[in-house]
């Protein structure tokens, strides 16, 4: 492991020497955003595979926490001074909208997509479950963890995240997403879905209260692989796990939350410890994320891995515990989680069919 992050840091470091701030022509550049891989994006990188570094399972800790945090500030400054032209859009509902698919001011490292060349990202139908309408359903892997959901803070990013309201195949009313209202004939996942990557076949905007709505499963979203909303959490939470503070750190968090609000509440300050300024940047970065797993360089289960939390979570799973999700209302998962922990749990197996047609595949972590 320690031999590949060697690699990756000796090519990123060339890297920042050898690409531009930005680029001006095609197809490099197009609708004023940079196509291609930019200095920007080279840093932003960087800063997360410190962090990934500091993290589990080299554990380089503080030194490492520091060196995520000054180059995630390299691209802050440079953003703010206007050397990058980054920024925030002012509401989270338009991070993923088709308004700013091809122009997004937020996005460092994107790749994108054109239906009218035939590019297509074969994805859109993902971010809904099978029994919902909306054109004759999903493939129903992107349901989130009820209890994810339930901490989820209330505002305008979690409206943005996860359908507000479903509909059901063959009905017309808007329901919460943990009615079940045939008991004859339960659902198969009774879950919170989120809809960041859900687009339609004519390029308008998803309507989540229309069940006819035209989908299939060819789109053009682009995937975003890095945001600036993401490199300002990593550098408070780099700036918080090397045991400091400081104002600028605190106020690039409360740009992330305050949007995600939808007003100024100034949740976070100087005044908290830097240990509560890492969870906090660790938990925005999560919410920023949730359910978006198409090609982000930095997923939640990226986090979770690299803060080792793989453990407690699979024990949270084991137990299962009903969520009261709404007035006497009590949901848990429809996936069962058992069998005791070891690390190779952090890993994905390589597959079985894979591992038979080449020996050579060891499956054993250990090794």
């Amino acid at each position: 492991v320690s031999e590949i992050y060697v690699l990756i840091v000796s090519d990123l470091k060339k890297a920042e020497t050898m690409v531009p701030a930005n680029y001006t022509k095609e197809p490099y550049a197009r609708n004023g955003v940079n196509i291609a891989v930019s200095q920007g994006a080279v840093k932003a990188t960087l800063a997360y595979v410190y962090m990934a570094m500091a993290g589990w399972p080299l554990n380089k800790g503080t030194e490492y926490y520091q060196l995520a945090a000054a180059k995630a500030k390299e691209v802050i400054d440079a953003s703010k001074k206007g050397t990058y032209y980054y920024k925030l859009l002012p509401d989270y509902k338009q991070v993923y909208s088709m308004e700013y698919n091809k122009n997004n001011p937020e996005v460092l490292l994107g790749v994108y997509y054109n239906l009218g060349i035939d590019a297509l990202t074969n994805a859109p139908l993902a971010d809904f479950l099978a029994d919902y309408a909306y054109g004759g359903g999903g493939w129903g892997d992107t349901n989130g963890e009820i209890k994810f959901w339930y901490d989820f803070p209330e505002g305008s990013r979690k409206d943005a995240s996860y359908f507000p309201k479903i509909i059901l195949k063959n009905e017309t009313k808007l329901r919460d997403w943990w009615e079940d209202p045939n008991p004859e004939a339960p659902r198969v996942v009774v879950a919170p879905c989120f809809m960041k990557k859900v687009e339609t076949t004519t390029g308008e905007e998803f309507d989540y209260t229309n069940p006819k709505i035209s989908m299939n499963q060819n789109g053009e979203k682009k995937h975003q692989i890095i945001r600036l909303a993401e490199v300002y959490c990593w550098y408070a939470e780099a700036t918080g796990r090397a045991g400091e503070i400081n104002d600028q750190a605190v106020k690039v968090l409360n740009e992330v939350r305050n949007r995600a609000d939808g007003e100024d509440t100034d949740k976070y300050t100087t005044d908290m410890s830097p240990d509560k300024l890492a969870e906090a940047a660790y938990d925005e970065h999560g919410w920023e994320m949730a359910g978006y797993y198409w090609g982000g360089i930095a997923s939640r289960a990226r986090d979770m891995f690299r803060m080792y939390r793989y453990k407690d979570h699979f024990e949270s799973r084991k137990l299962n515990e009903p969520i009261e999700v709404a007035h006497d209302v009590f949901r848990k998962e429809a996936v069962a989680v058992t069998g005791t922990w070891d690390d190779s749990k952090m890993y994905v197996p390589y597959p079985y069919e894979d591992v038979i047609l080449n020996p050579n595949l060891d499956n054993s972590w250990k090794n």
